[in-house]
């Protein structure tokens, strides 16, 4: 009861953090442009959210801005943009400090690098009495650079150490562990169209393939790209592995008009572990535009030959299918819908929460919403998923979301979601709330709360109500450091835990 009456408190006399949106107009093999810029708070270096239809699709940063428009480049996540998409940003009131103003040039703004490094802890301390206690302390380095010391050459950097130790009873485990996520070199002339990418690397072009170790290049003309790739997948630990041979091919025509734009892409891609077939398919991909109406569809056909087709898999069989429609209906009113029917999606977060959790488990499916800002300080949000599995097993939910934002007491923001969902087996709501400030330019800070109960509709063990609270903290110290600090409690059931997460870190 206690913990309900702080929630309803922090629900009706609070007013998520409600950031500002733009729409992604244009995309190239590398950013995306968005319909927004320095007046609407956009400043380069800033870090800022992609969505689709609401959902998070990775990380990019502005890169450059005019007065009324921007162009982002890809940071995180697998999943390509297309114009419609969103980014959401927190708009910069006072422009942070040139990190390369003149007279203070760095050797790495000389050599044409630029990256942070970064270290963070996380301590949880399990009060369930069924798990364990947690501590994981990290470093991380990104490093990117383009024209290196005036050269053709360029960089990608991304390596991450961590020390996992865990205790339980009077009794510790410690384990180390390194992951590469990007080491490569990439060139070629971008006036003559083409380039080359070499070692460990995402493909940006073909959405269905994550990260392999070889090689990759491509060759565009005005309106077509043709591409090649081929080499190893990595272990799931991403140590090297000489197992998994991948290859790959597309090709992709697009049009050339400034209202009307659209996208084709044809690509096929195979995988052999000890000279067996492990996987063979075509992933095909469309993609259409104009005046605020957004079209995409992407489809994967595996075909099945050897040892597949004996065990009576057909020659040809359709694996997942993606559609998205967006339609910006009004000024102030945007409409979506879809269908999901992947069996995984990679989503490179840098933490899971109670949300997060329920919509990866819901993903499946249609979808149905519509995305509102009647009033300058009110956005409002709708969604009606419906998941259909091969098991048959049957699920709906609907979602409601608010967000409010005030240009006083440190552009106050608050914001709250409410789902209902039920299946064969549980019925269930989720509810949430965000509140954030910026007392100071440099300094954010919010809390937050929620929970999530659901009764079993044939068993009564599946009862219970798993409510959660936090808060954190964003510091930007001079013009190159960071630090952040967020706290999370969940408060009931087998998985209650208190959490603390310690980040800082140093760009150049």
């Amino acid at each position: 009861m206690t913990f309900l009456t702080v929630l309803m408190a922090l629900l009706l006399f609070s007013t998520p953090a409600v950031a500002e949106t733009a729409r992604v107009t244009y995309v190239t093999s590398k950013s995306f442009y968005v319909d927004a810029g320095q007046s609407a708070g956009l400043v380069p270096g800033v870090e800022v959210e992609l969505l689709r239809g609401g959902e998070l699709l990775g990380m990019a940063v502005v890169q450059e801005v005019t007065a009324s428009r921007a162009i982002c480049g890809w940071a995180k996540g697998d999943l390509i943009p297309v114009p419609g998409d969103q980014i959401s940003f927190v708009p910069v009131t006072v422009a942070p400090e040139s990190l390369s103003s003149p007279g203070t040039s760095t050797w790495f703004d000389r050599v044409g690098l630029h990256g942070r490094i970064g270290m963070q802890t996380l301590h949880l301390r399990d009060r369930s009495g069924f798990g364990s206690d947690f501590d994981r302390p990290d470093l991380n380095l990104r490093l990117r650079g383009r024209n290196l010391g005036g050269s053709s050459l360029g960089t990608e950097i991304d390596v991450r150490a961590a020390a996992f130790r865990q205790s339980r009873d009077g009794q510790s485990d410690t384990e180390t562990r390194s992951r590469v996520y990007r080491l490569n070199l990439f060139g070629g002339d971008s006036a003559k169209g083409w380039g080359w990418t070499a070692g460990r690397q995402f493909a940006p072009s073909l959405a269905v393939i994550h990260l392999f170790d070889g090689a990759r290049a491509e060759f565009a003309r005005n309106n077509w790209t043709v591409g090649v790739l081929g080499g190893t997948q990595p272990e799931p630990d991403l140590a090297l592995s000489r197992d998994a041979i991948e290859a790959g091919t597309w090709f992709t025509y697009r049009s050339t008009s400034s209202r009307t734009r659209w996208a084709t892409t044809v690509a096929m891609v195979g995988t052999w572990n000890g000279g067996e077939v492990d996987r063979e398919f075509a992933w095909l991909q469309g993609r259409w535009s104009r005046d605020g109406l957004t079209v995409r569809a992407d489809q994967v056909l595996d075909l099945n030959r050897g040892w597949k087709k004996d065990v009576g898999e057909s020659t040809i069989s359709s694996t997942s299918t993606y559609l998205m429609g967006s339609w910006q209906a009004h000024r102030i009113l945007n409409l979506n819908g879809g269908l999901d029917t992947r069996r995984r999606v990679r989503f490179l977060r840098d933490q899971n929460t109670p949300e997060t959790e329920f919509d990866d488990s819901y993903r499946q499916g249609y979808w149905l919403g519509a995305r509102s800002r009647p009033l300058s300080w009110l956005t409002v949000g709708m969604r009606g998923r419906t998941r259909l599995r091969s098991d048959r097993e049957r699920a709906d939910s609907g979602t409601l979301n608010l967000g409010f934002r005030t240009n006083w007491l440190g552009n106050l923001r608050f914001g709250t979601r409410s789902t209902m969902y039920r299946s064969e087996l549980v019925t269930g709501w989720l509810q949430s709330g965000r509140l954030s400030a910026q007392p100071h330019p440099r300094v954010t800070i919010g809390a937050f709360g929620g929970a999530r109960h659901e009764t079993g509709r044939s068993n009564d063990l599946m009862d219970g109500t798993d409510p959660w609270v936090g808060a954190d903290v964003d510091v930007t110290v001079g013009r190159r450091a960071w630090m952040s600090l967020r706290w999370e409690s969940q408060l009931n059931g087998e998985e209650a835990f208190d959490q603390l997460w310690v980040g800082t870190g140093l760009r150049f």
